[in-house]
């Protein structure tokens, strides 16, 4: 499959027999920091690593920065899965 940068795509995905993952909001931020974190093209070490040494601090995933993967429109979370509209920059 291919993927156009002009286009939008929907990403979804939902856990199994409806295991509510996001029911707290501290994991609906950690999915959020996670996205944000991994969406650059520069990335060297693991999220993890980064957020013990200091090195990454949440702002938004809506914020632009350079070498971008992709460009968040809007998403969605609910207790038990979540929806993403993005477009790619790469």
């Amino acid at each position: 499959m291919k993927f156009h940068r002009k286009e939008i795509y929907h990403v979804f995905n939902k856990s199994i027999t409806n295991f509510g993952i996001f029911k707290d909001p501290n994991n609906c931020l950690r999915f959020l920091e996670t996205l944000d974190y991994y969406n650059c093209d520069l990335v060297k070490e693991r999220f993890s690593w980064a957020i013990k040494k200091g090195k990454y601090v949440y702002k938004s995933v809506f914020l632009q920065k350079e070498n971008q993967l992709f460009r968040l429109i809007c998403y969605c979370v609910m207790p038990d899965h979540y929806h993403l509209l993005c477009n790619l920059y790469k």
